[in-house]
């Protein structure tokens, strides 16, 4: 189990670092967020909103996005897209209709992502296509997507959710691992290209059961990934 509490203490870095690049007063800042229909995505949003942005969830599961609308989110700061990260055409139609709804966007969050838990001679190309389509592919095409929007506004964020499983090898991880793996590179390749530009690109490799105490002890708010 993922623990959330030392998630938003890693994401509280990437805000002060968002917070570099103020907008002008009254303008509300736009975080778009992948997968956030539920868990992690969900926790990230509530994060956003918290922090006085407008969100857009986007989520392939349109029953659970619906629910989540409903319980999690009274306000019309939010909105809830259904969309398949790995189908370009779906992402450029998702994003645009946030254009059209707030106007800009200044962070995106690219964490939605599937797995398949199978040893590797068990594990189908379909299975191993599909999971790096959703993880790898996604966060590219998500990026192609806001980030000319991002230069619009002069700068903005980009944070990839990945995994130890992309750190180190472990049995039952073999499309998991590897997307995971490249969505760190990707990571690089992206701040690369996009970082002179003013846009931030980072990763949060995400570990199970991290000792809350370390976290506390070297968290350090000032700094700026």
């Amino acid at each position: 189990m993922i623990r959330l509490g030392i998630l938003t203490l890693l994401l509280s870095i990437q805000f002060a670092a968002i917070s570099k690049n103020q907008s002008p007063p009254l303008i509300m800042k736009v975080a778009v967020v992948t997968g956030a229909a539920r868990g992690i995505g969900l926790a990230i949003s509530k994060k956003f909103l918290e922090e006085g942005y407008r969100i857009a969830i986007l989520d392939i599961d349109q029953k659970t996005l619906s629910q989540t609308m409903k319980q999690d989110f009274d306000t019309n700061n939010v909105l809830g897209l259904e969309c398949d990260v790995s189908e370009p055409d779906q992402v450029d139609q998702s994003v645009n209709r946030v254009v059209e709804e707030f106007g800009r966007i200044d962070v995106l969050v690219n964490n939605a992502g599937i797995a398949e838990f199978k040893p590797m001679l068990e594990t189908s190309y379909e299975e191993w296509s599909r999971i790096l389509a959703v993880n790898l592919n996604g966060p590219f095409i998500c990026t192609q997507a806001c980030a000319p929007i991002m230069l619009k506004n002069k700068g903005g964020s980009i944070v990839n959710i990945a995994s130890i499983s992309g750190l180190r090898a472990s049995t039952l991880r073999i499309a998991y691992g590897t997307s995971k793996a490249a969505l760190m590179h990707l990571t690089k390749q992206q701040a690369a290209e996009l970082g002179n530009k003013g846009i931030r690109v980072n990763a949060i490799a995400l570990i199970p059961q991290w000792p809350k105490k370390f976290i506390l002890q070297t968290y350090d708010p000032t700094i700026i990934m």
